[in-house]
């Protein structure tokens, strides 16, 4: 009897033996195989998400850059129209010719005092120009909107009309006075 219970207990521990070694096989396997490739795949993962996100930033800013150069591109436009907007120095007898073309062509009588342009070490200076126009209203409304539309820009600061005496053929006058900023580059 003693012999039959032996062959039990070495059957019960070969069994147990052959079912924990698997599960502690597999166990051991899991735990120092499977979990460090799991880390590192993990790992891998994250690296690889910002370094993505990371390319992304990137082509943003590139997308950025290039509409920042096109930008760039229409800034040199403008600031080429800026010209249109300065009279230079030496213009000074070119306005006024201009001006009184215009009064002329809209059958006014102009007269036009303009201070003289003074540097003294700035690059641009602000001259005014007061105007006294006499004319028929209608004269004066196109003559207004040639001043408008004046290149370079004559910025008109205020404006005063007056009506005067009908003229001698039944019309009736008007007296304008006109404020203008005119802006001189060097």
């Amino acid at each position: 009897m003693v012999v039959k219970q032996k062959i039990k207990i070495n059957i019960n521990k070969k069994m147990a033996i052959g079912v924990i070694l698997p599960i502690l096989a597999i166990f051991l396997l899991a735990y120092f195989v499977i979990l460090p490739i799991t880390k590192n795949i993990i790992i891998t993962d994250s690296a690889i998400k910002l370094w993505n996100s990371d390319l992304d930033l990137r082509l943003a800013e590139t997308k950025n850059m290039s509409q920042f150069a096109k930008g760039l591109k229409k800034d040199d436009i403008a600031i080429n129209d800026l010209d249109n907007v300065f009279f230079k120095h030496g213009q000074e007898l070119e306005l006024i010719n201009s001006l009184e073309q215009i009064a002329e062509k809209n059958n006014l009588t102009q007269d036009a005092n303009m201070e003289s342009v003074d540097y003294s070490g700035a690059n641009y200076k602000k001259v005014p120009i007061n105007i006294y126009a006499k004319g028929e209203i209608s004269g004066e409304l196109i003559y207004l909107e040639e001043l408008e539309n004046f290149s370079p820009e004559i910025s008109i600061n205020s404006l005063e009309t007056i009506k005067n005496v009908s003229g001698k053929d039944g019309k009736e006058y008007f007296d304008m006075f006109i404020s203008t900023q005119t802006i001189w580059k060097k």
